[in-house]
Order: C-alpha cells, then sequence, then structure tokens
C-alpha cells in the first residue's frame, strides 16, 4: 500500500491510502494510540488546554497555542473497568466503552498547517 506523510509543526503524521492505520507522533508521543488522561497530562505540560464543560467532562481538550484539538463523543477512565455498571455490560458493549479510554478526532487547526 502507498503511504504519505504530513508535517504540520512539530506534528508528524502519515497514513496508509485506505485509512486502515494512522500514526501520528508529537514529540515523541503517539496521538492516536496513547491514552487520554495520559496524553492530556503530557500536552498540557507542554502549554496548557483551555478549561471549559468540555474539557472538566473529559470530552474536548483545545491546546491554542498548539494548534490541536482532542475530542471524543464518550469517556471511558481506568477506573471505569472496574466498577458494576461497566462490568454488567455484555462481553461486546465493553470493548465499544473501552474505545472511549482514547480519542476518536485529532483537529490539526489551520494557522498550524
Amino acid at each position: 500500500m502507498r503511504k504519505y506523510a504530513a508535517f504540520c509543526g512539530n506534528m508528524r503524521c502519515s497514513e496508509e491510502v485506505c485509512g486502515v492505520n494512522f500514526y501520528c507522533n508529537y514529540k515523541g508521543i503517539d496521538v492516536i494510540n496513547t491514552k487520554a488522561e495520559k496524553l492530556i497530562e503530557h500536552f498540557d505540560a507542554i502549554s496548557p488546554y483551555i478549561r471549559n464543560s468540555d474539557s472538566k467532562f473529559g470530552f474536548m481538550y483545545v491546546f491554542p497555542k498548539l494548534g490541536i484539538t482532542f475530542w471524543r463523543g464518550d469517556v471511558c477512565a481506568e477506573e471505569d473497568l472496574e466498577a458494576d455498571w461497566f462490568k454488567e455490560l455484555h462481553p461486546e458493549n465493553q470493548e465499544e466503552t473501552k474505545k472511549f479510554m482514547y480519542f476518536e478526532t485529532v483537529k490539526f487547526h489551520k494557522d498550524l498547517i
């Protein structure tokens, strides 16, 4: 498969043309495959995100100085995996819920490109 790469500031991104695999690395951290809590901790140490209701509940984090926004439609944390409500879910639903330990969308702001 053909691959291509794009560079946005200090961010290096590459994707297989079919869209199956996507890699995005920023200063040594894998943006796509790092759990949201760790990712936000890492980026917040570089530049603070906007503290608002979206970030308070863990859905969206905007880093204006870095030109990056992270978003996910729901939130799942490590401690949720031990909660009764999670254990009562059907195994298929548990797997679906675990996906929200990661961000679904990474947006690169126009001024970075």
